[in-house]
């Protein structure tokens, strides 16, 4: 499972999501209206606010059918409201990337959305990164490697010469594509170049292609 993406499905960042903000009204009899109405103020409020909003009013789904849909497609936050809501003049906020739910007055909306966006952004590149740092994997050996890649382990850093031709020796060895030398890293490289044996200049990080 990566770091975007759970049994759900896709879970999209807010500053890439074409949609940040999904609004599902909750309908109950003779309240109908009264909801959607509730539903386009917020969408409305949102949208002056520069928030991507989407307001989902199909009447040929179930809102469970549409929490599922919006769910599918990743969009980071979903803004529910029933007639409870209505009676408190509240709604409820459920974040995509954890599916944890909070309830916000209606005259703090705005702000609310507006900093969770920000905190689900920054969560969401936090957790990356450690996925990220988590998949790779420093080694002293073409044979570690070979082993490592086989497993589909994720990406493997190993001491380099700096020499074309040692580069392309690598990927034959290991079955896999040089990614390039990382540039998130400084280091004093100490060693010797895992094809050839001389000293080596860089660390160099592979991985297999899909």
């Amino acid at each position: 499972m990566s770091a975007h993406g759970d049994d759900q499905g896709v879970v999209l960042p807010p500053n890439i999501a074409p949609i940040q903000v999904v609004v599902i009204p909750i309908l109950y009899k003779e309240k109908e209206e009264q909801i959607n109405k509730a539903c386009e103020d917020i969408a409305s409020k949102l949208r002056k606010a520069e928030v991507k909003v989407e307001l989902d009013l199909r009447t040929d789904l179930t809102p469970g059918s549409k929490f599922y849909y919006w769910e599918l497609r990743g969009i980071p936050i979903r803004i529910e409201v029933g007639p409870r809501d209505i009676e408190k003049n509240e709604v409820t906020i459920v974040r995509r990337d954890t599916l944890e739910k909070q309830t916000c007055k209606m005259s703090r909306l705005v702000p609310v959305v507006q900093k969770l966006v920000e905190k689900v952004k920054q969560e969401l590149w936090q957790k990356a990164l450690r996925w990220m740092k988590d998949h790779v994997y420093r080694v002293e050996s073409l044979e570690e490697a070979k082993q490592l890649l086989r497993k589909r382990a994720g990406i493997i850093e190993v001491l380099w010469c700096n020499r074309a031709e040692c580069g392309h020796r690598l990927e034959e060895e290991v079955d896999a594509r040089v990614l390039g030398v990382p540039v998130d890293i400084e280091e004093k490289v100490d060693g010797k170049c895992v094809v050839c044996g001389q000293k080596a200049e860089h660390v160099v990080r592979v991985a297999v292609a899909y």
